[in-house]
C-alpha cells in the first residue's frame, strides 16, 4: 500500500476522531475504517508522534476512548476543528490567484494562527495531501501589483465614499477621468472587479481591477441604493457585463461529439438542455446580453450553431467568415525569403549571414 493510501485513511482517522467528540473505542475506529484494529493502533501513535493532540481515556471497566479536542481553534467566534484547520492550511492555493493583496493576507493571518496552534511536524504529515488538489489557470493577473488599489477600492465600498479614478478603456480606446461610487467586488474568472454608479456616465458600470490606472478616495460620501443586489444586477448577463433591460430567448446546438462537455456544467441559471434526433445537444438560455456569449459561442468553432435568434445567428457567421478570410491571407501563409549574405573574396573568416528584421506576424515594431 502506497504512502497516499496511508495519508488518506490517518485523514479520515481525524474526522472519525473529531465527530466522536465523547471518545470512540479501537474496535469501533476499525469498523469504520474497515482496517484491523492493529493497522488503526499504528495509525493513532503516529498521528500522535507527528503532533497532532490524539489522546485517550480509560472508563471505569478498562476500556479506551480516543479522541480529539472538540473545539481545536477558538478564537473570537471562530471554531474550527482540527481537520478543518489542516484543510484549509492546504486550501491557500484556491486564492493563489490573488496572492499579495488584502483577500491573501486575511488567509494568510487564519493560516499563522493554525501554524502557533500546530506543530509544523503535524502540518508537514499531510503536505502529500495537498498535491491531489491543484488550482490552474491561464494568463493570470498579477493582482499584488494592484494591492494599494484594491485596498482604496475597498474601503471607499465599506465607508461609502466616492472615489475618483483614472481608467483604461481598452475596447474604446481611450484614457479618462471620472467619479465613482463603488458598490462591491466581483472575482469572475480570475479577475477582480469594481461594479459601480460612474458620474462620468450617469450610469451604472464595470471596472476591471487591472484597467484602473490610479485611484484616489475622497471625503465625500454616496448613499449606496437599499434595493441594489450585487447577484441581481448580473441576472441575465453571461459573464461580467452587465445584464440589458431586455430579455433575449437564446438557441444553440452543439456536435455530439461535444455534447456530453455542454451537458456536463451549468452555464447560465436558466439553461435547458434536449437532444436532437441527430444527436446534437440543443441549450436553450434566456439572456439580457449577448456579447460575451456570443464569444464562448465562437470558441467551438465548427461544432457549434446558433438556432435562435436571427441576429445573432447572423453575428456568429459574419465572425467566422472574417476568421476565415484571415487564414486565406496569402501573406500570412508565405514564409519570408531569406536573403542571401553577400560573398567578401576578402574575407578570410567565416561567412556570417546578415541579420534580417523577423517578418510576418510575428514582428513587432
Amino acid at each position: 500500500m502506497g504512502r497516499g493510501d496511508s495519508l488518506l485513511r490517518q485523514w479520515q482517522l481525524l474526522n472519525f476522531l473529531q465527530k466522536n467528540r465523547r471518545g470512540i473505542t479501537l474496535r469501533d475506529l476499525a469498523d469504520l475504517s474497515g482496517y484491523s484494529a492493529r493497522t488503526i493502533q499504528r495509525d493513532l501513535k503516529l498521528l500522535s508522534d507527528a503532533g497532532f493532540p490524539v489522546s485517550h481515556e480509560t472508563n471505569d471497566y478498562g476500556k479506551r476512548f480516543w479522541r480529539l479536542p472538540p473545539d481545536f481553534l477558538h478564537r473570537e467566534g471562530l471554531v474550527l476543528s482540527i481537520t478543518e484547520a489542516v484543510a484549509l492550511y492546504f486550501a491557500r492555493q484556491l486564492l493563489s490567484p490573488l496572492q499579495g493583496t488584502e483577500f491573501a493576507h486575511g488567509l494568510d493571518s487564519v493560516i499563522s494562527k493554525i501554524r502557533a496552534m500546530l506543530p509544523e511536524t503535524a502540518l508537514d504529515y499531510f503536505q502529500e495531501l495537498s498535491g491531489l488538489i491543484l488550482v490552474r489557470g491561464q494568463g493570470r493577473a498579477d493582482y499584488a501589483r494592484h494591492k494599494h488599489t484594491i485596498q482604496a477600492f475597498s474601503q471607499a465600498i465599506r465607508t461609502r465614499s466616492v472615489v475618483r479614478i483614472t481608467y483604461k478603456a481598452v475596447w474604446r480606446g481611450e484614457t479618462y477621468t471620472t467619479e465613482v461610487h463603488p458598490y462591491g467586488l466581483v472575482y469572475f474568472e480570475g479577475d477582480l472587479y469594481v461594479v459601480g454608479h460612474s458620474e462620468r456616465s450617469r450610469a451604472m458600470r464595470v471596472f476591471k481591477i487591472t484597467r484602473t490606472l490610479h485611484v484616489e478616495v475622497t471625503r465625500t460620501r454616496f448613499q449606496r441604493p437599499t434595493t441594489f443586489s450585487l447577484e441581481e444586477y448580473f441576472h441575465g448577463s453571461f459573464g461580467i457585463m452587465p445584464s440589458g433591460a431586455h430579455e433575449t430567448q437564446v438557441v444553440v446546438e452543439f456536435h455530439p461529439q461535444i455534447a456530453p462537455l455542454i451537458e456536463e456544467r451549468q452555464w447560465h441559471p436558466s439553461q435547458r438542455f434536449e437532444r436532437t434526433d441527430s444527436g446534437w445537444v440543443r441549450i436553450s438560455l434566456r439572456l439580457r446580453n449577448t456579447l460575451e456569449f456570443k464569444r464562448w459561442v465562437l470558441g467551438f468553432g465548427h461544432q457549434a450553431r446558433v438556432i435562435h435568434p436571427p441576429a445573432l445567428r447572423k453575428e456568429i457567421a459574419e465572425a467566422l467568415s472574417a476568421a476565415l478570410a484571415l487564414y486565406r491571407e496569402p501573406s500570412l501563409c508565405t514564409p519570408p525569403a531569406r536573403r542571401k549574405p553577400a560573398i567578401n573574396a576578402l574575407h578570410a573568416g567565416p561567412i556570417r549571414p546578415a541579420k534580417q528584421p523577423v517578418q510576418g506576424i510575428n514582428s513587432f515594431s
